[in-house]
């Protein structure tokens, strides 16, 4: 063999060989570094910064600012910190008399004269419905950073919310141009509710929390806000609190 053929099939087998290592490479992707015990990665889709949970309160400790709770999600223990200027708040029952000048107010019932079926007050207009209400906007603006009051017409159900300027008759002002006297049947008064602002160390054992927060790097969740509203327990994620031996499925149950 002479030294031109040598040399043609010297290149011919350095050729093969440099196509198999190219597919070989193609086939195992890009090389990722090692990973680090004390840092494991993150999955790709990363850690969603808004946090939220629910669940039955076992205990609030305003020393440590930490709420442990047992999670609707997965009926497991869990412990989360509560961030100094957290938003805390607490829906209940309420009374038409208990109504003040001032608060916010939203208003569902008959649309003639807006004759209220239920009624819900608040000192915050956006505290409506167990959710606290967010930092107040900039000057100028709605209080609280809420956006206007409305007056919705949906058939025969109208909302109405705006702000309490007089509670005999119960007046309602809803804009600048706009002021709605609400009325309250006798043969089916309508349901009134508050959502207050309370301390963590008004939070109760037993009681039901919605727990809104961010999340760190790592998917620990900081609670800046904590709703207490047991009539919005999500039916099937968590068992109603029992009294033990009561029965009765509207007092607080032993949290183990």
């Amino acid at each position: 063999m002479n030294k031109r053929h040598i040399i043609a099939v010297t290149s011919t087998i350095v050729g093969l060989i440099a196509i198999v290592l190219v597919a070989l490479a193609v086939a195992q992707g890009p090389r990722r570094p090692p990973t680090d015990p004390d840092h494991p990665a993150r999955p790709d889709r990363g850690v969603t910064p808004i946090g939220f949970d629910m669940g039955d309160i076992v205990s609030a400790d305003p020393a440590t600012n930490t709420l442990t709770y047992v999670s609707a999600r997965d009926r497991e223990e869990k412990v989360v910190k509560v961030a100094d200027n957290a938003i805390l708040t607490r829906h209940g029952p309420s009374a038409l008399a208990d109504v003040k000048v001032g608060e916010y107010i939203t208003v569902r019932g008959n649309p003639t004269g807006i004759v209220a079926r239920t009624m819900e007050t608040s000192e915050s207009p956006m505290a409506i419905g167990g959710v606290a209400p967010p930092a107040a906007g900039p000057p100028g603006s709605t209080p609280g950073g809420a956006p206007p009051s409305s007056r919705l017409y949906n058939g025969s159900e109208a909302t109405v919310s705006g702000k309490v300027i007089e509670t005999s008759p119960l007046t309602v002002e809803v804009d600048a141009e706009n002021k709605i006297v609400v009325q309250s049947s006798d043969k089916t008064p309508a349901e009134v509710s508050h959502t207050g602002r309370i301390k963590l160390a008004d939070l109760q054992k037993g009681e039901y929390a919605f727990i809104r927060g961010e999340n760190d790097k790592d998917g620990k969740m900081t609670a800046t806000s904590i709703s207490v509203d047991p009539t919005r327990r999500p039916p099937g994620l968590a068992p109603k609190p029992v009294l033990p031996g009561s029965g009765d499925p509207t007092q607080p149950k032993e949290v183990k």
